[in-house]
């Protein structure tokens, strides 16, 4: 399972020692505390939808399974989204700094 929590601590923890600066943002440090538990309650659901779509008999309930499918994996892609966004933030200004 993916350890975002371990992850954004080890973001602030480098801003900080990069930047000797806390990150300004509060939804950081609260995904940080529950980004995991998230990730993984949103992965557990993910695949009993699968197992549903295996045994869905109507099409009402493959339909119902399909559209909670991708309500769910939308939601996790902002998230991966949101990871992947800062830590790219984080790389420039290092970047920024360095060139100046």
């Amino acid at each position: 399972m993916l350890k975002l929590d371990e992850y954004y601590s080890v973001l602030l923890g480098y801003n900080e020692v990069f930047f000797n600066k806390v990150l300004p943002s509060d939804e950081l440090q609260e995904l940080s505390q529950s980004a995991s538990e998230d990730f993984k309650e949103d992965a557990d659901r993910f695949n009993v939808l699968i197992e549903n779509l295996s045994t869905d008999k109507t099409k009402e309930e493959a339909e119902s399974a399909l559209s909670e499918l991708i309500a769910l994996a939308s939601g996790m892609e902002g998230l991966l989204r949101n990871v992947t966004d800062d830590a790219r933030d984080l790389l420039r200004q290092k970047y920024r700094m360095e060139e100046d």
